[in-house]
């Protein structure tokens, strides 16, 4: 699971663009919410990352975008939040979120087909 940019997103979805529902929930949810990060990763890291907001963030309703798959189970979350700081918490912890898989592996993706294993 890796953080990249707005524009970074557009050019990894290349051809398959985004679709316009999704950049006008986008648009909404801006105007209510100031700060987002947006992550690459699988849909088991999404569900590490929203657990660790959960826990550490203490926000019960997560509000986020999936900008829809790249690949199997692969593609882009934009996490959205009111301050700043929680912005910033998650930012600096996505690198530290490993995914622990049903056949033993435990690791996290660096873009799609490129994983980190963890090591202790």
């Amino acid at each position: 699971m890796r953080i990249l940019s707005f524009e970074d997103m557009e050019k990894e979805y290349g051809s398959l663009s985004l679709d316009a529902d999704d950049l006008n929930e986008r648009q909404r949810k801006f105007s209510r919410l100031k700060y987002s990060v947006i992550v690459e990763g699988n849909f088991l890291e999404y569900d590490n990352a929203e657990k660790w907001i959960k826990d550490n963030l203490k926000i019960e309703t997560i509000d986020f975008v999936f900008y829809g798959k790249t690949d199997y189970d692969y593609g882009f979350i934009e996490y959205f939040f009111e301050k700043e700081n929680d912005s910033i918490r998650l930012k600096n912890e996505v690198p530290n979120i490993y995914t622990k898989y049903p056949n033993g592996k435990h690791s996290k993706s660096d873009g799609n087909d490129k994983e980190i294993p963890f090591n202790l």
